[in-house]
């Protein structure tokens, strides 16, 4: 198994063997060998949203507001529970505000959130998805 982890801003080359070892690579090419019983990654404990739209409203550390934490909302109907500050822009997992940052809650607000895209776009008039 090979993947990459980002820490501190460095990036790291995880090769997993099947001994029970952990091998992590940085950028600089130094490389560490650690018994390990486990793997545990955390991605996302920095939100990286800065590359979206100024608008999109934010808290202080850059994770993104939705539904009933919205301060300023356009429209006159409610915002959907994963809504963004743009109408028709959700938001779940690791970077929303407020979120549990796991896994399982990110994949169920991922599900969650199909739902009320559905909702959303019949209220608008959208595409009919209910045969995909």
């Amino acid at each position: 198994m090979l993947s990459f982890l980002v820490t501190d801003r460095q990036l790291h080359c995880l090769h997993v063997r099947l001994d029970e070892r952990i091998v992590t690579t940085t950028r600089e090419r130094i490389s560490t060998t650690r018994s390990a019983d486990a793997l545990l990654l955390m991605i996302g404990a920095t939100a990286n949203t800065s590359w979206l739209p100024p608008n999109l409203e934010r808290d202080a550390k850059g994770y993104i507001y939705t539904g009933r934490d919205l301060t300023a909302w356009p429209l006159d109907r409610e915002s959907f529970p994963l809504e963004t500050s743009l109408p028709g822009v959700f938001c779940t997992g690791d970077v929303r505000h407020g979120s549990i940052k796991r896994v399982a809650s990110g994949v169920g607000e991922g599900s969650m959130s199909i739902a009320f895209i559905h909702q959303y776009l019949a209220l608008t008039g959208g595409p009919d998805l209910t045969r995909v």
